[in-house]
């Protein structure tokens, strides 16, 4: 797939000007959505590359497989834990 196959939405671009923080709180609001379309796994991904590419632990919620949606996380240091509830 293309650098401009992968970013057709913007999605790329949008996220790499995110903070971590403002990552985790992008995942989080996907939690728990069952709804799969093509836009969303293009905004997806683009969020898993992005976190993937930072200094910051996300191993948690990301791998090279894709986003682990089961559960919101919240940051602590440098690292993510599930929230409880």
């Amino acid at each position: 797939m293309s650098s401009v196959e992968e970013d057709r939405y913007g999605f790329i671009a949008q996220f790499r000007g995110s903070t971590d923080d403002e990552l985790i709180s992008v995942f989080n609001s996907q939690v728990g959505i069952n709804a799969w379309v093509t836009a969303r796994a293009h905004y997806l991904s683009a969020l898993c590359l992005e976190m993937l590419s930072r200094d910051f632990d996300f191993s948690l919620i990301a791998d090279e497989g894709g986003l682990k949606l089961k559960r919101r996380v919240q940051r602590i240091g440098n690292h993510l834990e599930y929230v409880d509830g």
